[in-house]
């Protein structure tokens, strides 16, 4: 499901007009998180994962959601344990954002996943 949300888009498609549940606020109160985030609840794939795009872009976690986060070397430098570790707070962070942006159907389906890889 997450591959086809962050395979690019060709052309410009017309959304027609859209409930007020599937539409997001990207004006937010503390900087890094919308105020109002869109839930995929079945019939609303199509602009809910135009939406996603957004949002995973704004937060920079689309390049670890579409390479995920490889294991560091056997003796890793600090400079790799450093990238690792950021790597995976966007990984999760990235999770985080998913398991908000669903309804309880869908969530029961990743609930298990630990890495955005894995949902």
């Amino acid at each position: 499901m997450w591959r086809a949300l962050l395979a690019p888009t060709t052309g410009i498609q017309s959304r027609g007009s859209r409930s007020l549940d599937t539409e997001i606020e990207m004006a937010s109160s503390n900087g890094n998180f919308p105020t109002s985030m869109p839930v995929l609840k079945g019939k609303n794939y199509d602009d809910w994962c135009a939406q996603m795009k957004v949002i995973f872009r704004f937060q920079d976690v689309t390049e670890v959601m579409q390479e995920g986060v490889q294991e560091p070397d056997k003796n890793p430098t600090d400079a790799q344990k450093v990238a690792h570790r950021d790597l995976m707070k966007r990984d999760t962070k990235a999770l985080f954002i998913i398991h908000q942006c669903v309804d309880a159907d869908n969530f029961q389906k990743i609930r298990s996943a630990d890495t955005t890889k894995k949902a």
